[in-house]
């Protein structure tokens, strides 16, 4: 693959998302873990509080005596990584936990710092305590409330270092975690891209191919996704290519055949003439045949620009309303002299005596002439033609039917295909377009046309219109 390919952009694209998602990840899980641990310590310091609260309610009611009140209070200190003042309502510290080089006992504080307490509110507050501390705290202050009301405050301070240690455990414990699955989600994105750009990577070899004139390709069409009917896609073009490059060289091949027969005639007839080799008596005869020959030439010519621009869309319809049988009866009539001259019974089955089309009459002309002259052309001395009109469920569908010379079943789907050489799609005096223009003036209009054939019931060609 190469460098800067499809690969590498989905891979640095996952990363950067992988990356992104991470760091926004990481900084919300960061939020919400110190939001949780300091919320979980100032409950769990408010619990303690209420419980020192009553332990003193039973200091003060002699309940238990100073050493005991001391060594509860050491023992909450200990369990809790706290220290605790107990502060009367002066705001002097007569009771306090915590180190002996720290202690603050007999301290008064600030009116600012006991006076809320004393009314009654729980007071949170982080930092050092009125520069009391040498690293921050999360403290929580309470009221002792008594019988007789509140009759002094607990202050509990917590280290926050400690509360943040405890925290970046947990943290780096679930960004471990994360981090295993980044790597885990980053192989699983490595070996999804390499099979998105892989079959890309093939493809786009098979366009090339197919640009150079290679059709023989053959994509894995087995992935049930948007790959595998890309490839689908891509293995059908190249066949319809194949198919049509296969065509066009024997369509080529055809003309250039067709061409080359009238104009050999033509030129070897004039060159007689020339040399003397045709004696002068006979002279008028062979200058008729090459005559015939350049209208059969031109016939050939006029029906591959016709077949040309009808293919290619240079010749819009212009569509009219008008009735078929009328264009039957005129065809007929174009036809006559040929049809008394090998004695042919033409038989109208019209199902009312108009019916009415929405087409390009003068297309259809061509195709009802086409298709009534090929009728007459292979029908036998004596033989009949059928014409049938009808019309059902906004269709009009016309038939024309001869008993003369059946087309083999083999022949059959390939009559409507410029020169082929069946029994009866061409003949050397035809130009073996006919058939193709009809289809394709069918399929211009968006209808079908179809052709049956069989041993003692002749040859049908019947095709639709839209029925007014």
């Amino acid at each position: 693959m190469k460098r800067g390919g499809l690969f590498d952009q989905l891979i640095r694209t996952y990363a950067l998302i992988l990356l992104i998602t991470m760091m926004i990840l990481s900084a919300m899980l960061y939020q919400l873990m110190q939001s949780y641990f300091y919320n979980e310590t100032e409950n769990v310091l408010l619990d303690r509080g209420r419980e020192i609260n009553l332990i003193l309610n039973d200091y003060q009611n002699k309940v238990i005596s100073s050493d005991v009140l001391t060594y509860e209070l050491q023992s909450i200190d200990r369990s809790t990584n706290t220290r605790i003042w107990v502060v009367d309502t002066r705001g002097v510290i007569f009771t306090e936990t915590g180190p002996i080089g720290e202690r603050f006992g007999g301290i008064r504080l600030t009116e600012g710092e006991i006076k809320n307490v004393l009314n009654g509110q729980t007071v949170v507050k982080r930092g050092y305590f009125g520069g009391r501390f040498k690293m921050p705290m999360l403290t929580v202050g309470i009221p002792i409330t008594t019988e007789k009301g509140i009759t002094g405050a607990i202050f509990m301070h917590s280290p926050i270092r400690s509360i943040t240690q405890t925290m970046m455990g947990v943290f780096h414990l679930v960004l471990f975690s994360a981090i295993i699955s980044v790597i885990t989600a980053a192989v699983l994105i490595y070996f999804a891209s390499r099979r998105i750009s892989i079959p890309l990577v093939q493809m786009g070899r098979a366009a090339t191919d197919i640009s150079s004139g290679n059709f023989d390709i053959q994509l894995d069409e087995s992935r049930n996704d948007e790959i595998g009917e890309l490839a689908h896609a891509l293995n059908l073009m190249a066949r319809d290519l194949g198919n049509l490059e296969n065509m066009r060289s024997s369509f080529v091949a055809n003309v250039s055949h067709e061409l080359r027969s009238p104009l050999t005639s033509i030129r070897g007839y004039i060159t007689g003439i020339l040399d003397g080799t045709i004696p002068g008596e006979d002279r008028e005869k062979y200058l008729n045949v090459a005559l015939q020959e350049s209208k059969r030439l031109t016939e050939l010519i006029n029906d591959l620009l016709d077949l040309t621009q009808i293919q290619s869309g240079q010749q819009p319809l212009n569509m009219t309303e008008f009735d078929i049988n009328e264009v039957i009866r005129i065809t007929v009539i174009k036809l006559e002299y040929r049809l008394n001259g090998k004695g042919i019974d033409f038989i109208p089955r019209f199902e009312n005596d108009t019916l009415a089309v929405y087409a390009d009459k003068a297309r259809i002309e061509q195709v009802v002439y086409n298709l009534m002259d090929n009728a007459v052309k292979y029908s036998a001395q004596g033989c009949s033609i059928w014409v049938r009109t009808f019309k059902n469920k906004g269709k009009a569908y016309i038939s024309v039917k001869d008993n003369g010379s059946i087309i083999k079943q083999e022949d059959l789907q390939h009559v409507f295909e410029r020169f082929y050489k069946g029994d009866k799609a061409r003949t050397d005096t035809s130009s073996g377009l006919g058939l193709s223009i009809v289809k394709s003036i069918i399929d211009q209009h968006g209808e079908s046309i179809d052709v049956r054939s069989k041993e003692g019931d002749g040859t049908e060609f019947v095709f639709t219109l839209k029925a007014i």
